[in-house]
């Protein structure tokens, strides 16, 4: 006849409760364990979620442990790559977020002298892979235009280049898609089918190339739109298409080619062997005057981890031009500091009513300033929503919030 089972109490951590209470396991310790329990006789199984007795986690559904995992996997520690090389590739770098809530903070360094670099994160709290791009710089701020695709988070996600509007800096790149029109000027990059469908051949198009793969009858793809045209004239530095596709802004126009991929290994950056094919487009791009400034340039990005559970966020870096000298920062999920903030209204002085909560950008926590993230929460999910506000200081300041960062701030009146 098989032997009883039998169980030992251990003081357990429940993640979904956030509290420490006597559970029971059927095993020599949780991670050897298949169930937990409520009662020492094994017969209610505890409630579905993650439990760690402190070294170790386990997640159980349905009454059953069904992960188990050492909890040196999920300890979250601050994590700081950086790139200095003439390869343009795809730069990944992932980093334990732990198992607590918050927001975690990234910063971004620039080198003033770096050409164009394209960053962004993924993460997968959820179950569902969303993409963060939205960043804003120190000193000059940025807040993307509502007709460009920098929804925050997002499905899907689009590299945000930043980096020298030196034209020394782009002439390494593909084509002059850089020079979008904040900039001055303006592009004719885009990508063919028909003779040239394969990813590796699809040959970019350059008003300053004298188009010497391109031949009469090509299709030219407006990559936005889907829209196409035939070619019907080539010429050195001249292009001929049955239609015009390409009206409008520079968004339509886009660079596409393949790039290496290099994985961060805790040290440095290694080849994976693996290619992938990045497009770019126009108004990706924020460009800056760097040719006064001799440090380099900070840029924040704020990503939102709402669940208790163990997880990794994935950091990737797109340079598709050299020389790229960039590091990345990338905080622990922490909640973030409330300040108090009035009604929406004007720039006139009046009492406060409520809070906010800022991601420091040019301020610091619970004091917030010009191009700092405001959230309605403590985890940075919810943008604050657009208008002017009067916050508490020793100033007695008036806010401007637009797209949820301070565009605007001085003394109220």
């Amino acid at each position: 006849m098989l032997a009883p089972l039998r169980s030992r109490v251990v003081i357990v951590y429940n993640k979904n409760m956030s509290s420490r209470s006597p559970f029971y396991i059927n095993g020599n310790s949780i991670i050897f364990s298949t169930a937990i329990y409520t009662d020492s006789a094994l017969t209610t199984p505890a409630t579905d979620g993650f439990y760690s007795d402190g070294t170790n986690s386990v997640k159980q559904e349905g009454g059953v442990i069904v992960e188990s995992y050492n909890c040196s996997d999920c300890v979250c520690s601050t994590q700081i790559v950086s790139e200095n090389s003439a390869h343009p590739g795809v730069y990944n770098s992932s980093i334990v977020t732990g198992e607590g809530t918050g927001a975690i903070i990234v910063k971004i360094t620039v080198d003033t002298a770096s050409a164009p670099v394209g960053f962004r994160a993924y993460e997968s709290f959820t179950g569902t892979q969303t993409y963060h791009n939205k960043i804003i710089n120190t000193s000059d701020g940025y807040t993307p235009e509502p007709t460009y695709s920098f929804t925050y988070p997002a499905a899907t996600g689009r590299f945000v280049q930043i980096g020298n509007t030196a034209s020394g800096q782009i002439a390494e790149c593909e084509c002059e898609a850089f020079n979008n029109p904040n900039v001055g000027g303006g592009a004719d990059c885009f990508k063919l089918t028909g003779a040239n469908t394969e990813l590796g051949t699809n040959k970019l198009i350059d008003s300053a190339d004298p188009f010497g793969v391109v031949v009469i009858g090509d299709v030219v793809v407006n990559s936005t739109t889907g829209q196409s045209a035939t070619v019907t004239s080539v010429a050195s530095g001249e292009l001929g298409l049955s239609a015009d596709i390409f009206l409008g802004t520079p968004e339509n126009y886009q660079i596409f080619n393949n790039y290496d991929v290099y994985s961060w290994d805790g040290n440095c950056f290694d080849d994976s062997a693996v290619d992938e094919g990045q497009p770019i487009y126009a108004s990706d791009v924020f460009l800056i005057d760097y040719s006064l400034k001799t440090n380099p340039d900070e840029w924040y990005m704020v990503i939102p981890k709402t669940t208790a559970t163990r997880s990794t966020l994935v950091m990737q870096a797109f340079a598709s031009c050299i020389s790229n000298n960039w590091s990345v920062e990338v905080g622990c999920p922490a909640p973030l500091t409330s300040f108090p903030i009035s009604d929406i209204g004007d720039t006139a002085c009046r009492e406060v009513v409520s809070v906010a909560y800022n991601a420091p950008v040019t301020g610091t926590a619970g004091a917030p300033r010009l191009n700092d993230f405001i959230f309605s929460d403590s985890n940075g999910v919810t943008p604050y929503p657009d208008g002017t506000y009067v916050i508490a200081s020793s100033s007695g300041d008036y806010i401007i919030i637009t797209n949820g960062i301070i565009t605007e701030i001085a003394p109220c009146t």
